[in-house]
């Protein structure tokens, strides 16, 4: 079986600047690199970036999928928008989810491999990213009831 990774990252709150794009290219020659989003797929061989550093510096959402089946989701917070606290009950309810404090933002990570009810909402976010209506899912967390209803926002934006 031939192995397929998918990157995607978008930068939501801030164009990247031509400086920008141009580390970004350092770290793949093949990747679609625009003012807003990296993406790149693989079929052999590894991306040579960390997701993590790559969204604490540069992007507001990041989306991994494997053909094994993993599946990866990062979302950038503002701080100032959201406090960690309204995390807690969230975090501690699920143990495939992390939360990083980066300077000013919140790093929302979600990580699973695929099983019945969730790989869904990743591969529908995935097609969504390519039309470039993921970005609705990052204000929808935002402005949220409570972040244990993520997976239903998250259903909500991609409707």
């Amino acid at each position: 079986m031939s192995e397929y990774q998918y990157y995607e990252f978008q930068a939501i709150d801030r164009p990247l600047s031509p400086a920008d794009q141009a580390a970004l290219r350092d770290l793949s020659t093949r990747a679609r690199i625009t003012a807003t989003s990296f993406t790149n797929d693989y079929q052999w061989g590894d991306f040579k970036g960390n997701p993590s550093k790559l969204m604490a510096r540069y992007f507001d959402l990041h989306l991994y999928l494997a053909n094994w089946g993993t599946r990866q989701l990062m979302i950038r917070l503002p701080k100032r928008l959201v406090p960690p606290d309204r995390f807690e009950r969230f975090l501690r309810e699920n143990d495939n989810v992390k939360l990083d404090d980066v300077a000013e933002n919140l790093v929302l990570q979600i990580n699973w491999d695929s099983e019945p009810g969730r790989a869904g909402i990743l591969d529908r976010l995935h097609e969504l990213a390519a039309t470039g209506l993921i970005a609705p899912g990052q204000g929808r967390i935002i402005r949220g009831p409570e972040p244990t209803d993520i997976c239903a926002g998250l259903d909500a934006a991609a409707a």
